[in-house]
């Protein structure tokens, strides 16, 4: 990955992340994570805890690279279509 896409991705990232601060839900389902995740810890021995986080960040980085894909081909379809001239003006 350039610096260059890192930085809009990081960008577009922070963006999103400010912009669903504001929603209830969105604030509701990060608690949950969290207490859900620190009664985890808690509860079952390092070992075990280690090897779910093994497997949470092989799935994360397959999630990631169709994240950063996604956002990637959403940059080229919105160049095709602004090339294009189809979409309605301000």
């Amino acid at each position: 990955m350039t610096p260059t896409v890192e930085l809009m991705q990081n960008t577009a990232r922070t963006l999103c992340r400010r912009a669903l601060s504001g929603e209830p839900e969105y604030r509701a389902l990060r608690e949950e994570a969290e207490t859900l995740r620190a009664r985890f810890r808690k509860e079952h021995p390092d070992a075990l805890c280690a090897r779910v986080l093994q497997i949470l960040d092989a799935c994360l980085a397959v999630s990631d690279m169709e994240g950063e894909q996604l956002f990637l081909t959403g940059l080229q379809m919105g160049l095709e279509l602004g090339g294009l001239d189809c979409l309605p003006g301000d």
